[in-house]
Formats: C-alpha cells, structure tokens, sequence
C-alpha cells in the first residue's frame, strides 16, 4: 500500500480501526477518483483524486483537514478502496463457488448481521463497545449528546492525554528528542482533533472543549521536553482551537469564562515563558471588547506591581512587556492623554518606554514631510 506513507502511523492506525469497524460507507468510484462517507463524531465526506493510479488530492469535510492535513478518514477510505481492489481482483472460486475476495469483510459483517437475531446483535454491539473505550465514547457522543455524556468523553480525552505523556517519557518525566515528535502529533491528533467538534457546538460543549485543552496545555508547559520546534506546533493548535471556540460560540459568559482561566493560566507557567507569552497575546488579539478591558487592565497592574522591584534581566523584561501593553489599552480605549503621559513620565528610566516614544516623535514628523 504505497500510500500509506502520507500519514503518520497514529492517523493510519485509527483510519484502520474506522475502516475495519464498518465506519466507511457509500464508497463508490468517479472519474476523478472514489468519494465515500466516513461516520465519527459527524458523517464526514471524503474524496481521493487519482491521477494515473496515483493519488494526486485528498479532501474531507472534518474540521482537521480544513487546514490542510491528512486525517483518519482519508486513510479509512483509502482502506475500503484497497479492500475493494483486492475483492475485485480475486475470482478463484472454491469447492463450493464461493471466491475468497469476492465479499468485502463490511459486506461480510452486514451479510452477518443481517441473519442474526437482534438480542444477539445487541450483545456483540455491547461487547465491541464497552472493550474499547474510545470507540464506546464516540459512540455516545454521536447518538445522545447530554451533560453526562459530554462529561464522560471529556473526562476520556483528559485521561488519553495522560497515557501519551506517561508514554513518551521517562521516568524521571523527561521527553527527549527522540519522543518529542511523538509527544506533539500523538495530543494533536488523539485530543484535540477530536475536541475540534466541540468547537461548533454549543456554550456547554465549547466549555467543555476549552477546559479540556487548557488541561492538555498545563501538562505540556509542566514537562520538560528537548523541544525542536514542537512546542510551537502544539501550541498553535491549541490556539487555533480556542479561536474557533470563541467565534463559533459567541457567548459573552463562556468568553469571560475563557479569558479568567487563561490569566490564571499564563501566570501560572510565568510571565517571559512562550507558553505564557502566546497566551497573552492571544488575549490581546480577542478580546479586545470594552467589556474585557477592565479586567486585563487589572491583570497588567498586577504584574506592573510584581516585577517593579524586579532587577534581574527578566524581570525588567516582564515590567517593560506590561507597561507597553497597558499603554496601548490605554491609547485604544481613548484615555484622557494627561493620564497616559503621566503613566509613561512614571516609568520613563525603562529604555523600551523611550525608545517607544521616540519612534512616536519619528512618526508624527514623517507625517508632517508628506503632508
């Protein structure tokens, strides 16, 4: 299977597992390619472009590969399409016509299931289910989508991203380069891929997606990894996710609710760390509603006070980082300028308040010149 290669082993063992549990359905084959539907969380809609028996695109309407990536239903259908060539290919009858390949193992199981009854049909349901944990929860989630049921799959995903931390380091908690790789694409594609439905959801689900993944971010700004480049994908995503969640949602409360956890957050893993540093900017870049305002000019006074008396490197770093941002919520909200100059005149020994007001002075006589 000389496709296989466009996945990473994660996406193509859970593209298997759908394909093998009957999740691909109404494959069908087209000029340009094949086209099926894929059923997880949502039915998905999956087409595989060929060009000369090589695949030259791959599309499909789940929120993963929206930015472009090859997800796990891609792989199953491309499983059921290999399924399907192989049972095509092999007409060598036995002794009583039956030929190997010429049935499907999904045409196999529904020709199966068809002459069962239907108490024993319910019973291997159950079976198959409850003894894998990840297939029973989205089976809940897809057919009744309550507190409880939203509870449980989230306290799955939390409990998933345990396993992989405890999986890709030692025992001291270290991840080292060789898992660090690992590490990042194993929580993005088993956690928060699988949040990403949440995320068009409604207030209780966005919540429940929001928490989840700020859980997931704590644990990895708390490990520590040989980090080449990982912690920003990770963290990117993370973003992404909260991103949507806001847009999607749109609810003033779950938003309050999102911008308290994340200052909490950020000073929990330390102002000047980039995991902190992208999750303040993050909060300068959405909410930047007046009814935000207030309380992330409370956040910038308090580390203003934390790092005044700060010598060290660092600290004049955090102090500087704080007073520019609240001089620019200042600016943007239409503070009297007497206030914001007296705020400025109070910190101008810092370098980075100077050099800012210089490049002020620069502009407003390069305005001048051209007018």
């Amino acid at each position: 299977m000389d496709w296989e290669y466009l996945f990473s082993p994660i996406i193509l063992e859970r593209g298997y597992d759908y394909f093998a549990y009957g999740h691909v359905s109404s494959l069908k084959q087209i000029d340009s390619g094949y086209k099926a539907v894929v059923s997880g969380t949502d039915d998905y809609s999956v087409r595989i472009y060929y060009e000369e028996d090589n695949i030259s695109d791959m599309e499909c309407t789940c929120p993963y590969a929206e930015d472009g990536d090859r997800c796990k239903h891609m792989a199953a259908v491309l499983y059921a399409i290999e399924n399907q060539k192989e049972a095509k290919g092999d007409s060598s009858p036995d002794d009583d016509g039956y030929t190997g390949k010429a049935f499907s193992d999904s045409e196999m199981i529904r020709e199966i299931v068809a002459g069962m009854d239907s108490e024993d049909v319910r019973r291997e349901l159950i079976a198959v289910l409850v003894n894998d944990e990840n297939l029973g929860s989205g089976f809940i989630m897809r057919y009744t989508r309550s507190k409880k049921s939203i509870s449980h799959y989230i306290s799955n995903m939390t409990q998933t991203a345990r396993i992989i931390f405890r999986q890709c380091s030692d025992k001291h908690g270290f991840v080292d380069w060789r898992n660090a790789s690992t590490l990042m694409s194993r929580l993005i594609d088993e956690v928060l891929n699988e949040l990403r439905d949440f995320a068009t959801g409604d207030v209780e689900e966005g919540k429940a997606a929001f928490d989840t993944s700020l859980y997931v971010y704590d644990l990895y700004a708390n490990t520590a990894i040989d980090d080449d480049g990982q912690t920003q994908i990770f963290t990117d995503r993370c973003l992404e996710l909260w991103e949507d969640i806001l847009s999607n949602t749109n609810n003033n409360n779950l938003a309050r609710y999102m911008l308290d956890k994340l200052i909490i957050q950020s000073g929990k893993i330390g102002i000047g760390e980039y995991m902190a540093d992208r999750i303040d900017d993050f909060i300068s870049e959405q909410f930047s509603e007046d009814g935000f305002t207030a309380t992330k000019l409370e956040m910038l006074d308090a580390r203003i006070e934390r790092y005044e008396n700060d010598t060290s490197w660092s600290g004049g770093y955090n102090l500087s980082k704080s007073i520019m941002e609240r001089m620019r919520i200042m600016e943007e909200t239409g503070s009297p300028p007497g206030e914001i100059e007296a705020f400025r005149d109070k910190f101008w020994h810092l370098p980075a308040v100077r050099e800012a007001r210089m490049m002020e002075f620069e502009s407003a006589e390069k305005t001048k010149e051209i007018m």
